[in-house]
């Protein structure tokens, strides 16, 4: 066997080319290949800015518990050449809002956990653009509160 080694997007573009067919997420009730995984954080990427050299890494929230999309989340954001800024879905609004505001989020995942609670979290928890996710279908970009105006979109 030979050890992939560099960053984590990395990893998991090697595993893509070099062994497309062989499992890379295991879950009790399904599984992926790292060629659907790679295709899956591709599609989440691209709904991601772009890197800003002058900037630094854009901080992304991904808003999850548990969720066997976790892995795809954190590795879309690599991926975007983002940081990844994980937040329990647990928290209440208030505490979401806090460390939103603290890492200054522009950008946002919402892993399935938090999918009962999306529309209020993007609605209420700052002007980011939060996208909301599962393994049964494709990315939605969550329609901002009235009263917020989202970054432009990347």
């Amino acid at each position: 066997m030979t050890a992939i080694t560099g960053d984590l997007a990395g990893f998991l573009r090697r595993g893509t080319r070099l062994v497309p067919n062989s499992r890379a997420v295991v879950c009790p009730d399904w599984d992926i290949t790292y060629a659907e995984l790679g295709a899956r954080v591709a599609r989440i990427a691209a709904l991601l800015p772009p890197p800003d050299p002058t900037r630094g890494p854009e901080p992304i929230a991904v808003i999850a518990e548990h969720d066997a999309e976790v892995p795809e989340l954190f590795f879309a954001v690599w991926a975007a050449g983002c940081a990844v800024v994980p937040i329990s879905s647990r928290l209440p609004e208030e505490g979401i809002a806090r460390i939103v505001a603290k890492a200054r989020i522009r950008y946002g995942l919402l892993a399935p956990s938090a999918a009962t609670r999306a529309t209020a979290i993007a609605a209420n928890v700052s002007d980011a653009r939060w996208i909301a996710h599962s393994a049964e279908r494709a990315p939605a970009i969550l329609p901002p509160a009235a009263t917020n105006s989202p970054p432009a979109p990347p």
